[in-house]
């Protein structure tokens, strides 16, 4: 049994506090935007009290721009409410794709900063594993951090998931994996306990290039 907490504990902290400081941000950056709105509102109201008329027009487009932002803010908040009870249990049922559009919501602010794009693909099938959430995650960005860090930027990195007939499988396309720095990147850290802990390998795929992540004895069957 590997003893997690003591032997990455604080880069799982890191990793959780780097990825609740970005939502935190998000959250800022579309509240000022609400903000702001609300103000042009108000002006309009002062003015309209001064006898000039009341530009509907730009009433609607003020509140949709609200309203937009209000449905933005909804989904961050809970894509951090999903995020913050990944730690709820060590063990559970978990959903592989569920769990890769999490870590890509919550990490879109990081990767644009770095002006890279990352594209999902999924099978229709969607398998579950019994795994440990908080850990899997960490996994994820593991790999999407060093990929994302590599690259050129503007480019996107693929990240093509696997289910049918047999062990699942995540392909990261869009690495450079002939740089012999980026595998050190890769293989530093804490990956080799988060593959031991959540019964992964990574091997590396020269022609696509990329990284192939696969896990073995933890498939339940489909979701």
């Amino acid at each position: 049994m590997v003893d997690f907490p003591q032997t990455a504990g604080w880069g799982i902290l890191r990793f959780f506090g780097r990825i609740s400081a970005s939502i935190s941000h998000e959250l800022k950056n579309s509240l000022s935007v609400v903000n702001e709105n609300a103000g042009l509102v108000e002006d309009l109201a002062l003015l309209t009290a001064k006898g000039r008329s009341l530009d509907i027009e730009r009433v609607k487009s003020l509140s949709g721009s609200i309203r937009r932002q209000v449905k933005r803010t909804d989904q961050i908040i809970k894509n951090m409410n999903k995020f913050a009870h990944s730690v709820d249990m060590e063990i559970k049922s978990v959903d592989i794709q569920e769990y890769l559009e999490l870590i890509a919501a919550v990490s879109a602010r990081l990767l644009a900063a770095r002006n890279i794009t990352l594209k999902l693909t999924s099978p229709q099938d969607r398998p579950s594993i019994m795994t440990s959430p908080i850990f899997l995650l960490y996994l994820f960005w593991h790999l999407i951090d060093c990929c994302s860090r590599w690259a050129e930027p503007g480019e996107t990195l693929h990240v093509d998931y696997r289910g049918e007939g047999g062990p699942i499988s995540i392909q990261f396309q869009g690495c450079t994996t002939t740089n012999p720095d980026f595998r050190n990147d890769v293989e530093g850290g804490d990956l080799s306990v988060l593959l031991t802990l959540l019964g992964c390998s990574l091997d590396w795929d020269s022609a696509q290039p990329g990284m192939n992540l696969s896990f073995q004895n933890n498939l339940l069957g489909k979701g």
